[in-house]
């Protein structure tokens, strides 16, 4: 018997599906580094062609006092060490020091002063495109007395449209079961306008404003099993020691997920035994260190860390942006769950 119903919306299924068979407008851009879907993509400056996640690539540098003589300045920006920097002639001039010296740090495409301020603290910091801009270690020493600098992250990003779960992308080997990527060089689609899948960073209401991420610091959001069971499946012979040794012996990163799903193993069979002695088929893992691995729950699909491109629906302490035409339209009960958006971006 043929099929006579048919449901509005689409099941929940993974990050990136478009919710339903309304209007959409969609995109394409190349990427320009490895793009997971159901997350932000913006342009890349100087080459609007091409997408990528968005960046903390801006840093606002704000000293409390003027600067005065005999006094040191150090900071590093990505952890990369500024040369240090005397006091010269007064506070202007320092503060000009000081931004020649940030301008030759590797990272940075750009210091200026921040003619806002008419007290001449502070400074702008700009990173080279597609890299964060994170000033840390501001000191102050020697001197008669020491003012202190402060540092906040900003971004110059805005989204482009969200990337789309699509059945046709290909996975390089051997990460054909850790979550679906868009490879670098290999063209994205983008949700300009419609409804979309993601993974919500905080528990959302119908209505609430959509922030996306721009910073991310791989912190959980859902954490995983660390006691050796999880997902109804018992304890593990092997220890998450052991199963970590294996995957990084097999050349898999920190940050990395890996499974043993038969025939397909990213470990390249090293989890047979394992898989003998309690882990199962399907079990996924994440390499938090070169000696810990943890348990993954089942449906595991990328997104339990806050990562540049998720969403939520707050700023998250200054590290998420407000989005401008993106409304949640769903509801959801808790951090890390699947929430639809309605997106309408500007053509």
């Amino acid at each position: 018997m043929s099929q006579n119903t048919y449901n509005r919306y689409m099941n929940i299924a993974v990050p990136g599906l478009i919710a339903d068979a309304e209007f959409t407008n969609k995109d394409g851009l190349q990427a320009a580094e490895a793009i997971g879907l159901g997350l932000a993509v913006v342009q890349k400056i100087g080459a609007p062609n091409q997408g990528r996640l968005p960046k903390a690539n801006v840093a606002t540098i704000v000293f409390a006092g003027d600067l005065v003589t005999g006094n040191k300045i150090n900071l590093k920006v990505n952890g990369h060490a500024m040369s240090e920097v005397t006091f010269a002639t007064d506070h202007a001039t320092t503060m000009g020091l000081i931004i020649t010296a940030i301008k030759a740090i590797t990272g940075v495409t750009n210091a200026v002063l921040d003619t806002s301020d008419s007290n001449r603290r502070t400074i702008l910091v700009y990173s080279v495109d597609g890299l964060d801009c994170i000033v840390t270690n501001i000191a102050v020493t020697a001197g008669s007395t020491q003012t202190t600098g402060t540092s906040t992250s900003d971004t110059a990003d805005t989204i482009y449209g969200v990337s789309i779960m699509s059945q046709a992308i290909q996975q390089p080997y051997p990460a054909l079961n850790a979550p679906i990527l868009y490879v670098n060089g290999s063209p994205v689609g983008c949700l300009l306008r419609g409804r979309i899948w993601v993974l919500a960073e905080t528990a959302v209401q119908n209505g609430d404003a959509v922030y996306m991420r721009f910073y991310g610091n791989h912190a959980t959001i859902i954490a995983p099993s660390t006691t050796g069971t999880g997902a109804g499946v018992g304890a593990y012979a092997h220890s998450y020691a052991s199963i970590a040794a294996l995957a990084t012996a097999l050349g898999i990163t920190t940050g990395a997920i890996f499974n043993t799903i038969d025939g397909r193993d990213t470990l390249d069979g090293a989890l047979a035994t394992a898989k003998g002695s309690g882990l199962v088929a399907g079990d996924s893992f994440v390499l938090t260190s070169s000696s810990t691995a943890q348990y993954l729950p089942a449906g595991y699909a990328g997104g339990f860390y806050k990562d540049a491109g998720n969403f939520r629906n707050d700023d998250d302490s200054g590290t998420a942006v407000l989005v401008d035409g993106m409304e949640w339209r769903s509801v959801t009960t808790a951090a890390g769950q699947l929430a639809l958006v309605d997106i309408n971006m500007p053509q």
